[in-house]
């Protein structure tokens, strides 16, 4: 699987490579969730307050920021076979709730919390309810934790 990653923020500084081994290893994490669907390549924009609240209006009709929002698109017929995503996470915001999480919590585990978040989306899975909300972020912190054992989630941004 492709990821590509597009940088659309100027106030923290990335770590693309380490951020894409995040997100191949938080993809096939999600895949098991769905395993009939292959996933060709997957686009991780990363961006701050504005660029976020732009994309939210625009597709969800919501004007404001927030943390994560993601797209999954159907093979296109006559094309490899294969979905593609698209996961807008912001970088501004993960910087700024670092600590929420409690002692240790960095923008980067922040980030991957939105990146996590951003794939279990992908999988069709949804946060409507209370319930469903907490399913997943309990889906997505252990997930955080088998990263974290691999060394995954240091450095992602500073």
């Amino acid at each position: 699987m492709k990821i590509e990653i597009s940088n659309r923020q100027s106030l923290h500084r990335l770590n693309k490579r380490r951020i894409a081994s995040l997100t191949r290893n938080l993809m096939a994490r999600a895949n098991r969730l769905q395993k009939n669907r292959s996933w060709k390549e997957i686009s991780l924009v990363i961006c701050d307050d504005t660029g976020i609240a732009l994309v939210n209006q625009k597709h969800l009709g919501r004007c404001e920021p927030t943390d994560v929002i993601s797209f999954a698109y159907d093979p296109i017929p006559g094309e490899p076979e294969g979905h593609t995503g698209e996961i807008i996470v912001n970088a501004q915001r993960a910087a700024g709730a670092a600590g929420a999480g409690g002692a240790g919590w960095t923008p980067s585990r922040e980030l991957a919390l939105y990146i996590a978040h951003g794939c279990d989306h992908l999988m069709d899975q949804t946060d409507g309810t209370g319930k469903e909300r907490n399913r997943m972020r309990r889906r997505e912190l252990r997930w955080l934790k088998e990263a974290d054992t691999a060394g995954l989630l240091s450095d992602l941004i500073q």
